[in-house]
């Protein structure tokens, strides 16, 4: 496998509360394929990956690039050891999973950086080193490339290290970020895990976060659905697919199956040692009075048409 372009690389995705979790845990249990237990965070999170690889050259200046190379530096290293960072990421430890993210977050940076010189920005933060990096007017396509190397690698050490042949990976919204994944890895496959939208809103509204009003709720919803289906649009059937959680849990042979298929991998029997549940299929029915099911039948038409 190429590894460079992502090759067996599998990114998991939906709307949030749609059966991604499940989904990887499942694939997790096939003996070629190796999966995190946790949301790494580093590509699609605010400051990571995409957010860099989206805003630094269309919005190039010495002062932008200063800042926006300072606060992604920060985030890798908040997410890397317990000990590295007060925010929120500080129990990640991404790298006790990838062993050489240190070393690969420095060769990146590198790239990144032409030098670094005392000085200070107008209206700048007061409380930094004194030092501003000078980043490099890098065009997009080079950024790719260092970006997409920082990826592959860490990556790749992972699957060495578990001797596995597939990465699963189930980061909540990663549909929203398809073509800058399928840019970054051109071989990366996505699985769009969608379910009926009135059981998401209806699991959506005891989120920590989520809104708690229906109205706010079927917003929200709408909103990921209408970014995920124009992301989803720009790719082919060979980089994504489409997997209907009530058809996995009915259907649980085929749909892995299909899945194996699309991602290259051998179907195995230890994709059933996952217990799969009718349980939630339908809340929406007892979650809601006539007037709320009625409102959610007229607002999501066009999802229920479309994913129900």
């Amino acid at each position: 496998m190429d590894r460079r372009l992502g090759e067996g690389f599998v990114f998991i995705g939906g709307t949030g509360r749609s059966g991604t979790n499940i989904l990887r845990k499942t694939l997790d249990a096939h003996e070629s394929v190796v999966s995190l237990d946790f949301e790494h965070r580093f590509i699609i999170d605010p400051d990571g990956v995409i957010d860099l690889l989206n805003s630094y050259s269309a919005c190039w200046s010495p002062f932008n690039a200063d800042k926006r190379l300072k606060r992604f530096n920060e985030f890798l290293e908040g997410l890397a050891t317990k000990d590295s960072s007060s925010s929120g990421y500080a129990e990640w430890e991404l790298a006790t999973h990838f062993k050489r993210f240190f070393e690969l977050r420095q060769r990146l940076m590198d790239g990144l950086i032409d030098c670094k010189y005392s000085g200070t920005w107008p209206g700048a933060d007061q409380n930094g080193d004194g030092l501003i990096w000078l980043g490099k007017p890098l065009h997009r396509e080079e950024l790719v490339a260092l970006l997409s190397e920082f990826i592959v690698e860490n990556i790749s050490d992972l699957l060495v290290r578990d001797s596995s042949t597939h990465y699963v990976e189930d980061n909540t919204w990663n549909m929203l970020y398809a073509r800058e994944l399928v840019e970054l890895m051109p071989r990366a496959k996505l699985l769009h895990v969608h379910r009926d939208p009135r059981d998401v809103v209806a699991s959506f509204l005891h989120q920590r976060w989520c809104p708690d009003g229906l109205d706010q709720a079927v917003m929200m919803y709408k909103s990921l659905m209408r970014r995920i289906m124009e992301a989803e649009a720009g790719l082919d059937h060979s980089q994504c697919m489409r997997v209907s959680l009530e058809r996995f849990v009915d259907d649980t042979s085929i749909v892995l199956t299909e899945i194996c298929n699309f991602i290259g991998a051998a179907f195995s029997h230890r994709l059933f040692d996952v217990e799969l549940s009718k349980e939630s299929m339908g809340r929406w029915q007892q979650d809601f009075n006539f007037s709320e099911r009625n409102y959610l039948n007229s607002e999501l038409k066009q999802y229920i048409d479309e994913f129900a």
